[in-house]
């Protein structure tokens, strides 16, 4: 089922509550003695994070005069529950900002159960340079800034404050976000004034409303622009951040009214799961499947084409279901597509040209890199027939990766090495192998039925030639070792963790009635 690290790379994005936000230069001087925040996950303690702040000089070449910035030290640790096992996170970041708090460069740390990934970043002539280190291999990306500059989460409150909080004052920031790499927009609107109690003793607050990809926060901070508390819901949960003294002094607020009503407690990856009207009956053997989605539109789902969107129901089922969107999914099988005679594929320039995208390697699928390469080679051998070597990568990968929950990247090398996993590392290692051997092959990511619910799931669709010259986008299930992927995978979004992150818009909203269902 669906890895943690898309969830905890929303929520993370957003636990800077410790972050002062006044350009003052006092301000500044005062938050260098440390802050920290209490981090509750349903009513439970998860954690906390401390952040440093200090003026910095910026590095030079000698050539011009040197430039003051900041410097943010931030830590975070977290106790993650996920399926009845306490999983630890630690993510340590050293950001070096310029003078208005845009990035100048950043190192990040992200540990997890022993498994450690590292990203460094600096700014250069309007490009961000990105190096990923993980399992001993380094991957590279450059990412335009011609649009304008990217900002540090961390530092958004102070950017907001520079020209004063003044109610209904919206701003919007560039952010990249090194646990789910993506680059997206953070728009913060002040709200209201507002008092909090820390404690025992109000304090006149504003409150402000982040929205990052459709995730939504709120966060109460004074005039100096110091947040006291943070309020965001993940996957039904609520996750609360409260300012917290070095004396145990704090926010004046019971976290056990957060306190998840459902049977699965602060549990993050069981919370998560969407109940479903009916039992599915052998659901790996369902071919076809009608669901209504309630509670989102099309324009929340991040891949909605005809087969969600433009789906007819009957008349008599319009007139007695009331829903969102409409979804009708059939199953391909493996079988009766696979051609009884090998084909000898040619790829053209243009070919290669229209298909780039889905070949190319990633900063997370590293396709390219030697033990990857040599890998892919060993799996599929002397093989030329290219529906034979998806199924043999395929194979291999169900027969050498265990099951296993992680909270970390999705790092292909990394999943080389490590060997374990649970749907995010199938599918990514998956798809690295398969572009290895030049197989066009995507991430997909949406929900799956199991266990009488439905959970977030990853999976896997290879482009492969047919007799007629005509080509095929073929679903693969490492994880549930499923040739023919049964018609309860219902995709939502496609591509690497910066296109799942989007999923945000749907986690904790979406609910599923089946329709109808058939095995043919």
């Amino acid at each position: 089922m669906r890895s943690l690290s898309l969830m905890l790379a929303l929520f993370a994005t957003h636990l800077p509550c410790v972050t002062p936000s006044s350009f003052a230069e006092e301000v500044v001087s005062r938050v260098m003695s440390n802050e920290r925040a209490t981090l509750y996950m349903g009513g439970t303690p998860a954690g906390e994070q401390t952040l440093r702040v200090e003026k910095t000089s910026l590095p030079s070449d000698g050539s011009t005069p040197t430039k003051e910035g900041y410097l943010f030290v931030s830590t975070a640790h977290l106790q993650i529950l996920a399926m009845g096992v306490v999983i630890p996170l630690d993510v340590n970041t050293e950001c070096v900002t310029n003078d208005d708090f845009s990035v100048h460069s950043f190192d990040f740390n992200m540990e997890s159960a022993g498994t450690q990934i590292s990203m460094s970043a600096h700014v250069e002539d309007e490009t961000l340079s990105l190096q990923l280190t993980s399992a001993g291999s380094v991957s590279r990306q450059e990412i335009s800034l011609a649009e304008g500059p990217v900002f540090t989460p961390e530092a958004i409150y102070m950017a907001m404050s520079r020209e004063g909080l003044e109610v209904g004052t919206q701003k919007s920031f560039r952010v990249y976000d090194p646990m789910s790499t993506s680059l997206d927009t953070i728009t913060g609107v002040v709200l209201k004034k507002d008092s909090i109690y820390f404690g025992g003793k109000p304090v006149d607050t504003y409150l402000l409303t982040l929205d990052f990809k459709g995730f939504q926060q709120k966060a109460w901070i004074d005039t100096d622009g110091v947040c006291y508390q943070e309020e965001s819901e993940v996957a039904g949960q609520n996750f609360v951040a409260l300012r917290t003294l070095d004396d145990g002094t704090t926010v004046d607020r019971s976290v056990t009214d957060d306190a998840p009503t459902s049977d699965s407690g602060s549990d993050l990856l069981l919370s998560s799961y969407i109940p479903v009207n009916k039992p599915l009956k052998n659901s790996s053997e369902i071919r076809r499947l009608v669901v209504a989605l309630r509670n989102v539109d099309a324009d929340d789902i991040p891949w909605c084409p005809p087969h969600l969107s433009q789906y007819t129901p009957s008349a008599d089922l319009v007139q007695s279901v009331t829903a969102d969107v409409f979804a009708e999914i059939r199953s391909i099988s493996f079988e009766a597509m696979k051609p009884q005679v090998q084909i000898q594929h040619v790829h053209s320039l243009e070919w290669l040209k229209k298909y780039q995208e889905c070949l190319a390697p990633s900063i997370l699928i590293q396709s390219e890199d030697p033990a990857i390469q040599r890998k892919a080679r060993e799996i599929v051998g002397t093989l030329t027939d290219e529906w034979e070597k998806a199924l043999r990568i395929a194979d291999w990968i169900h027969k050498n990766l265990s099951q296993e929950y992680r909270v970390t990247i999705p790092s292909a090398v990394e999943i080389l090495q490590a060997l374990k996993g649970d749907c995010n590392e199938h599918s990514t290692l998956f798809a690295a192998l398969c572009r290895a051997v030049s197989l066009p092959t995507k991430i997909c990511s949406g929900v799956v039925y199991l266990d009488g619910s439905f959970g977030y799931h990853a999976w896997n669709e290879v482009l492969l030639p047919l007799p007629d010259g005509t080509e095929v986008w073929m679903p693969f299930d490492t994880t549930f070792h499923q040739k023919t992927v049964d018609a309860t995978h219902i995709k939502l979004a496609e591509g690497g963790m910066d296109e799942q992150t989007l999923l945000v818009r749907v986690i904790g909203k979406l609910t599923l009635e089946v329709l109808e269902y058939g095995y043919e």
